[in-house]
């Protein structure tokens, strides 16, 4: 294969210009483009998307198995940080056999093969710097997609559903806190790209000899790469600005620190100087920019936006031109840099000191309770996540565990489906043993960043990418230790392949050919590429030559060894069975989503949710859905075998339970149904809804008993329905103030009106009147029940021989239901012959208070 070799300064760099096979190229450039499209995809939250990139990623490793197949490459893993990555599904796996959720559990396992999948095609694609650098250009552009969706969401130029929301960016990723940890990770790649390419003409990246040839002098002289990062940089910064995420910024701002720590002292002041001018023209860009997007005046929005890039070009042209007449060359000066820069440090702790002090209430405001709420909030799920963890330490509650099970551990309310910390989160799911995994990646990571970084020149180009990609990895890793940003996957994988990037270069040979940004004049380059051409040239002529005289070329010790036909058969099944499952489970949903579509035929409803449930029958919501179907068509036993399908998939769900409780009844197993009710309560212990859900199951289940004759049981259920006030009453006790002060997502527990109603009801069955009318007219207070309370009113009333009261009442039960006039005549028999079965002899249990 033909190669240049170059040396510039003390690097040398050998670069490929010949085509690698078609096999290798599909497997790349999929690579890359799952890369771009993932972020516009909601940052790959949903399952529905994951799916649909197993499928493509099951494609591109066998494509990428091919290509290995025919160059005689057949290892799988070699190295410590290999065997971590793969480790990490793995232990997803074992955790699924006992999950909290099973259809969760298996969402988990498919995410982590995606990110595998993803590090490992990294791994084996990419042989040089150039392959390198496209994989990173790509992340980056996606990125400055990313930047201008959200500027042109929030100027209503597109519309994506929750991209720009009371003035902040969330753009394609619906999520500020991780948009913004994707556009610093893109940014510290842009400060590379800049410092690399930015002194470049076009003549110096120009490697055909015709186009070289055509293009005039003036253009080839042009050095526009500069202004495309640098332009590019600026952009993400303001979306970054934008995304207002305080996390984001502080996780952003130690990475520079450390950036600027590990950099080599000639590249530091550039670098400061670059992100300090464009922060100080982005940050009141993008202040403007919101403001008047919010003021609907998008044209003037725009304007300051274009006006800010104006700037940052006219500078990046100052800095060029300073730059080649030699007059920067005082950065070169270590002195005159560690002084610039302890200065900076200077001005930024005096400029804090006065702002503080001519702010007062502003050191009040950060540590107020209202301005750090959210970190007291994560502070109780990491404490309610413990908890999780030391209930099942080992393997934990399997992926997806926190989703399902958290509400039983909560302190008090409040709904969030993530831990807001991924370690805590993998160690919910997959115990102590995934989170010594996921430590020992960072571990290797962090070892291998190490051994990297003293194996290149200090003022070369190879260690100012380790250390981009080492501040890169180190923004992303940071900022999942306080927030959920890796359940978005577009991101995950995005670390994954800095984890790979940073393995593939420990054994990458060569260094840069493209000189750093200190360097005036780029000299040999254009030499070394004609070389290049030259001896691929000869090396094809000979090929030919050999061809047309019946003889081979020689063989490489390489392709010396034998075809293993058993390798690449075992690695294209295990691609055909994700690739398979991958199908399958995205046909699912196709059938789900049909389903739900279904409004007017619940016959065709009925068939697509069946077969979304024979697609993917771990999932308990498509049973969930077939339970409902079964049940509107009183087809109660069916509803009921479906209803226990999902409740034994979704192990800790209150709907579940709950769900499972009213099918029951109406299949005839109230017994059964109050214990569902009770575990609803038990599963979600300060969800009001629960509560009333269990008031109710246990007054119908003793209503049910009585018109069955079952009188001792539907005494012992309708008295159930009174313990209801007491277990809010012990629930509200063992309450904080301060997670009372907290609480904001939900209704506090109480004794609401729904509750009061059944109990009043089940007072009326018992032969408690006064008690009854008590609940019963505080329950009539509340406009959504007024017509039952009304009814039952009726009933107390006829039953205290009051006719004229109990006519007035069913009569503004009717105006609400007409269906209360027949349902009014069922009850007078029931309260009839309840009146005889709970007379003076049989009190009722008093009602807990």
């Amino acid at each position: 294969m033909a190669k240049a070799t170059l040396k510039l300064g003390q690097e040398t760099q050998s670069i490929s210009l010949i085509p690698k096979p078609w096999t290798h190229q599909v497997a790349f450039w999929g690579l890359a483009g799952i890369l771009i499209l993932a972020p516009f995809l909601r940052g790959l939250f949903f399952n529905t998307d994951q799916q649909f990139f197993l499928i493509l990623a099951s494609i591109l490793v066998w494509f990428a198995w091919l290509w290995k197949y025919a160059e005689r490459e057949y290892d799988f893993l070699s190295h410590p940080l290999d065997y971590l990555i793969a480790a990490l599904p793995v232990v997803y796996l074992f955790s699924a056999v006992n999950a909290a959720n099973y259809g969760l559990a298996l969402d988990e396992f498919i995410k982590n093969i995606l990110y595998f999948s993803v590090y490992w095609l990294v791994v084996q694609l990419i042989k040089d710097e150039r392959s390198l650098s496209q994989i990173l250009n790509a992340i980056y552009l996606a990125a400055f997609g990313v930047a201008m969706a959200g500027l042109a969401t929030a100027t209503g130029l597109v519309s994506i559903k929750d991209g720009f929301l009371n003035g902040r960016i969330y753009s394609s990723f619906q999520y500020p806190n991780a948009l913004s940890s994707y556009l610093a990770t893109a940014l510290f790649l842009g400060l590379f790209f800049w410092q690399r390419y930015g002194v470049l003409s076009i003549a110096d990246t120009v490697t055909d000899r015709f186009l070289k040839q055509i293009l005039p002098g003036w253009l080839q002289r042009i050095k526009p790469y500069g202004y495309l990062y640098i332009l590019i940089n600026f952009t993400l910064l303001v979306v970054l600005f934008g995304a207002k995420s305080r996390g984001g910024l502080l996780a952003a701002a130690v990475a520079f620190i450390v950036y600027l720590a590990i950099l080599n002292w000639s590249k530091r002041l550039p670098v400061l100087i670059n992100v300090l001018i464009s922060g100080v023209i982005a940050y009141p860009v993008i202040y403007k920019f919101i403001a008047l997007a919010q003021a609907k005046r998008m044209g003037l929005a725009w304007l300051w936006f274009f006006a800010g890039l104006v700037i940052l070009a006219v500078l990046q042209y100052l800095y060029n031109f300073l730059l080649a007449k030699g007059m920067l060359m005082w950065l070169k000066s270590r002195l005159k840099t560690n002084w610039t820069l302890a200065g900076t440090g200077i001005v930024f702790i005096a400029a804090a000191a006065a702002g503080t002090a001519m702010h007062p209430g502003l050191v009040k405001k950060i540590i107020s309770f209202s301005y750090l709420r959210n970190a007291f909030e994560r502070f109780y799920f990491v404490r309610d996540a413990l908890d999780m963890i030391k209930a099942r330490p080992l393997l934990g509650w399997g992926g997806g565990g926190w989703e399902e099970a958290y509400r039983s551990f909560q302190h008090y309310l409040y709904n969030s489906k993530e831990v807001h910390s991924y370690y805590f989160q993998v160690a919910v799911e997959t115990g102590i043993i995934g989170l010594l995994v996921v430590l020992g990646i960072w571990a290797a990571f962090f070892w291998l960043s190490h051994r990297v970084y003293h194996k290149s020149l200090p003022d070369g180009n190879r260690r100012v990418l380790v250390v981009t990609l080492f501040a890169s990895a180190l923004v992303v890793g940071g900022h999942a230790l306080i927030d959920f940003d890796l359940s978005l996957s577009a991101l995950t994988m995005v670390l994954w392949v800095l984890f790979a990037c940073m393995r593939v270069l420990e054994s990458m040979p060569g260094a840069d050919m493209i000189p750093d940004q200190n360097q005036q004049e780029p000299s040999g380059q254009v030499v070394g590429q004609l070389k290049e051409a030259k001896v691929a040239a000869g090396k094809k002529k000979k090929r030919r030559k050999a061809k047309d005289s019946g003889k081979q070329p020689a063989v490489s010790a390489r392709n010396l060894k034998p075809l293993n036909p058993v390798i690449l058969s075992i690695s294209s099944l295990i691609c055909l069975i994700f690739l398979l499952l991958g199908m399958s489970l995205a046909s699912a949903n196709m059938y789900s989503s049909d389903a739900a579509k279904q409004t007017q035929n619940i016959q065709k409803a009925l068939q697509d949710m069946q077969m979304a449930a024979v697609r993917n029958p771990l999932c308990a919501e498509y049973h969930s859905k077939l339970a409902s179907l079964y049940f509107n068509q009183q087809e109660y036993e069916k509803a009921l075998a479906e209803a226990l399908r999902a409740s034994g998939l979704s192990r800790y769900s209150s709907s579940c339970k709950h769900d499972l409780a009213v099918v029951s009844l109406y299949a005839g197993q109230p017994e059964q149904a109050v214990s569902y009710a009770k575990q609803g309560v038990e599963f979600a212990p300060y969800d009001i809804q629960g509560y009333e859900s269990l008031a109710k199951i246990c007054f119908l289940a003793g209503r049910t008993e009585l018109s069955q004759g079952k009188k001792d049981q539907a005494r012992s259920n309708l008295q159930e329905t009174f313990k209801v006030s007491s277990l809010i009453a012990n629930r509200m006790s063992n309450l904080s103030a301060e997670e009372k002060k907290l609480w904001r997502d939900g209704p506090m527990l109480s004794l609401t009106p729904g509750i009061q109603l059944y109990q009043g009801e089940a007072h009326l069955l018992l032969g408690n009147l006064p008690e009854a009318e008590k609940n019963l007219q505080n329950a009539a207070a509340d406009g959504q029940i007024r017509g039952e309370a009304f009814l039952w009113l009726a009933l107390l009333k006829d039953n205290q021989g009051k006719r004229l009261e109990s006519e007035e009442f069913l009569k503004k039960a009717i105006k609400i239901n007409q269906s209360y006039r027949q349902e009014y005549q069922q009850l007078k028999l029931l309260t009839a012959g309840a009146k005889i079965t709970f007379g003076e002899t049989q009190k009722p249990a008093k009602q807990n208070k």
